[in-house]
C-alpha cells in the first residue's frame, strides 16, 4: 500500500500549514525558548526556571546527540529530570499565559528506559483550569504521549493522544503541540499524531505556572514523576506552520524517513479499514469513480460522533486505489478549518468541466442546523471552499434543522444538474412521516432552484445518504432510513420511482451504503459497521444485477483478505447422523438436532463450502468461536421455508429467539448454494451464493470450535475449507 499523503496512527498525516505566518525562522519570534544550559530563557524576556528536586542542568550530550540537536536549533545540552521539576511561573509579564485562539509549544525529550509515565510541559491546575499539557504515560497503557488544551467553550479540554506502538518508546522525540484557532494538532518527530476542534478562546490560567516535568493538580499541588532527557523546550502564541514543525523535527529528510517507516508499519487491506488510532473511525462513505481511479472519500470521526461538543467535527478522509489491491492514502480532502463548522457532513462527489465538485452540508456551531457548502479541486485531493459558504439552506416547506446528505446527479436528456437533500416537511401529511428528500436544480452547480421534492417515502426517520445512478439502462435511487439503505428503481432519472420486492442490500448493521462504479461494468457500495457507537470499520461490497435489474450483493473478489493455507479438520460428531470425510460434512436428523464440531479454529478465519440442503429440512447452518457441546457461539440459521438468513445466539436453540441479524427474502435456499463466511476481529462477515450479504458485530463469542448443525432433516457441506487470516504486514 502507497500513500501520496501521509498516514499517522492508522490515519491520515495532516500536513496542511497553520494559519499563521511563519517568521524569519521557527525560534525567531518564540515567547520563551529554554535550550537548558542553564535556567535561564533565550527568547525575550527572561521567565527564568528554578529547579525543584531531582534535575540536573547543563547536561552535555554525546556527539550523536548533540548534532541531532543542533540539527533542530537545539545546544547539545539537556535537563537530566530525574523525579523533579523546573518551574517558570507565568513568565516575566504572564508573557506564558496563553491569550487568544493560537499557541504552540515544543519539547525535545527522551526516556532512555523507554517506561515513561511523567509530565512533560504543563500549565494545569486540573480538568477544569488546565490551559495547556504534553503529557507521557508508560507504553502499556497503549498512548505514548497526551495533550490538553482547555478552552472556553468546549464541554472538556481538547485531547490528543499517540499510540504507543508507533513509536520508539527508547528515542529522543520533537513533541509539538499546534492549536491554530480551529483546531489542536499534535505531532511527533514532525508526523500528524492526531488532533482536536475547538470552541471559543483559549481557557486564561493565569495562576498556575508552566512547569516542566511537573503537573498541578485541583488542590495546586505539584508532583512530578518523569525520568528524562529534555533537550529544549519552546513557546509560541501563534501557530506554527508545516515547513517551520518540519524544521523542528529534523528536517525534511528526517521527517521523510521517519513517514516511511510509520506507512509500512500500517499497510493493510482496506475491507473491514479502521484507522489505527482507538479513537478515529470510518464514517459515511462518500465514493467516487474517475479517471481510472477509484476514490474513497469517507467522514473521518473521532470519538463516535462526540467531538465539539456533540456535533461531531466530521471531515472528510480520502483513500484512493486504481485496482481495490494498491491504496493510497492522502490528506484530509475537506477538512475543519473554522470554528463555525460543527462539522463537514455527508455529501458526494461530482466530475464537471475539469474539477471534482465536493458537495456537503455543513453542521452550524451556533444552531446546529445543517446547511449547503461547496469545494472543488482540479485533482480530487486538495479541496478549496467556494463562497458564498453555505450557498443554501433550508427554506419553505422545510423545516430548519437537517438539510444534510447532497447527492447531484445529471439527466442527459435535458442536461439539467439535480440535487437531492435529506429534509423534512413542516407540514407533512402524516404524523412523523415528513421526512424526504428535497429537490433542487441547476444550470452551471453553482446557481441552484429550489424545487418540490423528489420523494417523501412515508417512513418514520430521515431518508439519509441518497445516491442516484444509471446502470445498464436502470435507473436507481438509494436511501436509508435507519441506517438500512434501501433502494428504487426507474426508466428515467427523475422517476417515478418502484418498490421492488427486496430493497434492501444487507442486514441493519451495515451502515448508509453509497456507491460508485468500478470501470466500465461494475459497482461498488461502501458501508459501515459501527464499533461502540457512530462510526467504526469501512464495509465493501459489489453490487449484483439480476436481468430484471433488481440488485444484490456479493464480496469485491480483489479485496479478500490474505489467508494461510487450509487448516487440517478433525471432525468429532455430538450427535448420531453428523458424519464427516475429508472436506464433506453432512449433518441429519429426523425429529430432531444433529450437530458435530472441529476444534482448534482460530478467531480470525475464512470459511467457505457448497451447501447442499436435504428436502423439506427445517433450517441449518454452522455456529462459529463456538464452545462446549453446543453451549455457546455465533449461529448462522439458514430456513429455507422462509427464505431467511439470519446471525443469532445459540442458546438453547429455540426458534423464538430474537436474531442479531437477519435477511429475509433469500431465494433458492432450498438448492445447492455457495456460503462464504469472514471472522475478522469481532466481526462476522457472510456472502451467500454470491448475491446477498450479511453482517454482525457480535462481541460475545471467543470460543474455538467450528459446529455444523441440522434441525429436522438433513444438509450436506461440501468442500469445507477453512484458512486462518494472516496479517500482511507480518509477512514483511
Amino acid at each position: 500500500m502507497t500513500r501520496r499523503g501521509c498516514l499517522a496512527a492508522g490515519f491520515l498525516l495532516v500536513a496542511t500549514a497553520s494559519r499563521g505566518v511563519a517568521a524569519a525562522g521557527p525560534w525567531d519570534d518564540a515567547v520563551a525558548v529554554w535550550h537548558m544550559a542553564g535556567p535561564d530563557d533565550s527568547a525575550g524576556d527572561n521567565s527564568r526556571l528554578t529547579v525543584h528536586g531531582e534535575v540536573t542542568v547543563g547536561t552535555s550530550l554525546d556527539e550523536g546527540d548533540a548534532a541531532a540537536s543542533r540539527a533542530r536549533g537545539g545546544d547539545g545540552i539537556a535537563a537530566d529530570i530525574r523525579g523533579g521539576w523546573l518551574a517558570a511561573g507565568s513568565g516575566v509579564n504572564g508573557e506564558l499565559d496563553q491569550r487568544d485562539e493560537t499557541i504552540s509549544l515544543l519539547i525535545r525529550v527522551r526516556d532512555p528506559s523507554g517506561r515513561w509515565a511523567g509530565p512533560l510541559v504543563t500549565k494545569s491546575g486540573g480538568p477544569a483550569r488546565v490551559a495547556y499539557a504534553l503529557r507521557s504515560v508508560a507504553p502499556a497503557s497503549g498512548m505514548l504521549f497526551t495533550a490538553e488544551i482547555g478552552t472556553t467553550k468546549n464541554a472538556k479540554p481538547m485531547e490528543a493522544r499517540v499510540p504507543a506502538d508507533l513509536v520508539d518508546a527508547a528515542g529522543w522525540h520533537d513533541v509539538v503541540l499546534v492549536c491554530d484557532g480551529a483546531k489542536m494538532r499534535l505531532y511527533v518527530d514532525g508526523l500528524w499524531q492526531d488532533e482536536d476542534f475547538m470552541l471559543g478562546t483559549l481557557r486564561p490560567a493565569e495562576a498556575v505556572e508552566l512547569l516542566i516535568g511537573g503537573d498541578t493538580d485541583a488542590e495546586g499541588k505539584v508532583t512530578g514523576g518523569l525520568t528524562a532527557l529534555v533537550d529544549h523546550v519552546a513557546l509560541w502564541r501563534r501557530p506554527l506552520a508545516a515547513a517551520e514543525i518540519e524544521a523542528l523535527s529534523g528536517g525534511s529528510t528526517a521527517v521523510k524517513a521517519g513517514r516511511a517507516a510509520l506507512n509500512e508499519k500500517l499497510q493493510v487491506p482496506m475491507q473491514y479499514y479502521k484507522p489505527h488510532h482507538p479513537d478515529w473511525n470510518v464514517g459515511d462513505c462518500l465514493p467516487m469513480w474517475h479517471d481510472d481511479t477509484f476514490h474513497f472519500y469517507y467522514l473521518g470521526d473521532k470519538r463516535h460522533h462526540g467531538s465539539k461538543n456533540g456535533l461531531g467535527a466530521h471531515q472528510w478522509a480520502h483513500v484512493s486505489s486504481r485496482d481495490l489491491k494498491h491504496w493510497t492514502f492522502h490528506d484530509f480532502a475537506v477538512p475543519v478549518s473554522q470554528q463555525w463548522e460543527g462539522s463537514i457532513c455527508t455529501g458526494s462527489m461530482y466530475w464537471y468541466d475539469g474539477l471534482y465538485h465536493a458537495f456537503y452540508a455543513t453542521r452550524r456551531t451556533d444552531t446546529r442546523a445543517e446547511y449547503l457548502s461547496h469545494a472543488t479541486s482540479r485533482d480530487g485531493i486538495a479541496f478549496e471552499k467556494l463562497e458564498p459558504n453555505p450557498f443554501a439552506g433550508p427554506e419553505p416547506p422545510y423545516v430548519v434543522g437537517p438539510f444534510r446528505d447532497p447527492t447531484v446527479f445529471r439527466d442527459p436528456a435535458t442536461g439539467t444538474f439535480h440535487m437531492l437533500v435529506t429534509a423534512a416537511l413542516e407540514k407533512p401529511a402524516l404524523h412523523r412521516r415528513g421526512d424526504c428528500l428535497a429537490h433542487l436544480t441547476s444550470l452551471d452547480l453553482r446557481a441552484w432552484k429550489q424545487e418540490p421534492p423528489m420523494v417523501v417515502p412515508g417512513i418514520p426517520g430521515a431518508p439519509e445518504c441518497p445516491d442516484v445512478f444509471e446502470w445498464n439502462g436502470h435507473w436507481y435511487l438509494i436511501f436509508s432510513n435507519g441506517g438500512t439503505a434501501r433502494y428504487r428503481m426507474a426508466k428515467g432519472p427523475l422517476g417515478p420511482w418502484t418498490r421492488p420486492r427486496v430493497d434492501t442490500f444487507g442486514g441493519k448493521a451495515e451502515w448508509v451504503m453509497k456507491t460508485a462504479a468500478f470501470g466500465p461494468r461494475r459497482r461498488l457500495g461502501v458501508a459501515w459497521i459501527g464499533k461502540g457507537g457512530w462510526a467504526g470499520n469501512a464495509v465493501f461490497r459489489e453490487l449484483v444485477q439480476h436481468q430484471d435489474g433488481t440488485l444484490g450483493t456479493k464480496f469485491p473478489a480483489e479485496m479478500a483478505l490474505p489467508t494461510g493455507e487450509p487448516l487440517p479438520l478433525a471432525f468429532e460428531p455430538l450427535t448420531p447422523g453428523a458424519t464427516a470425510t475429508g472436506g464433506r460434512v453432512r449433518v441429519g436428523a429426523l425429529p430432531g438436532m444433529a450437530a458435530g464440531f472441529v476444534a482448534g479454529i482460530p478467531q480470525e478465519v475464512r470459511i467457505t463450502a457448497r451447501v447442499v440442503p436435504g428436502a423439506a429440512v427445517g433450517w441449518f447452518g454452522i455456529c462459529v468461536h463456538g464452545a462446549g457441546e453446543y453451549a455457546s457461539g455465533t449461529e448462522l440459521r439458514i430456513t429455507p421455508n422462509l427464505a431467511r438468513v439470519e446471525v443469532r445466539d445459540p442458546l438453547a436453540g429455540g426458534n423464538d429467539l430474537v436474531p442479531l441479524q437477519t435477511i429475509d427474502d433469500v431465494a433458492g435456499l432450498d438448492r445447492p448454494f455457495t456460503l462464504e463466511m469472514v471472522l475478522k476481529e469481532d466481526m462476522v462477515d457472510v456472502c451467500i451464493d454470491d448475491r446477498r450479504t450479511l453482517m454482525c458485530r457480535p462481541r460475545y463469542a471467543q470460543g474455538d470450535r467450528l459446529f455444523f448443525f441440522c434441525q429436522d432433516g438433513d444438509v450436506t457441506f461440501e468442500d469445507v475449507e477453512v484458512r486462518p487470516l494472516i496479517d500482511p504486514r507480518k509477512k514483511r
